[in-house]
């Protein structure tokens, strides 16, 4: 698969994605997150590994704002269902909460990076 066929593969699987949490999550409202890194912008701040996904566009941080408590969720935990459904679109996706701490990133991985 090329890159350019990835990134269409990968958008739609986000869509899916986005329209499952906003049907699952009744407690929470699912915002816009962040799609694309501008490698140079992240390498002038020095910040950045320099290799994440982001900046192929094959990767999505999805937050989420709890309704009562209006605030963000940092807990991985509620992601998981949403990252396991993530799983099940395809087999190159990865949910970053199968490492510590980044329960909302999504992505899909030719080499499987997270």
């Amino acid at each position: 698969m090329t890159k350019n066929e990835m990134q269409h593969v990968f958008l739609g699987n986000v869509a899916r994605l986005i329209r499952w949490m906003q049907e699952h999550y009744e407690g929470y409202w699912v915002v816009g997150g962040d799609l694309w890194r501008d490698r140079e912008v992240y390498r002038q701040i020095g910040k950045g590994s320099g290799v994440s996904l982001h900046f192929e566009r094959l990767a999505l941080d999805i937050p989420m704002i709890d309704k009562e408590k209006k605030a963000l969720v940092a807990d991985s935990g509620v992601y998981r269902p949403a990252g396991e459904y993530w799983k099940s679109l395809h087999p190159l996706n990865r949910w970053g909460g199968d490492i510590p701490g980044d329960g909302n990133h999504f992505s899909m991985s030719p080499d499987g990076r997270i």
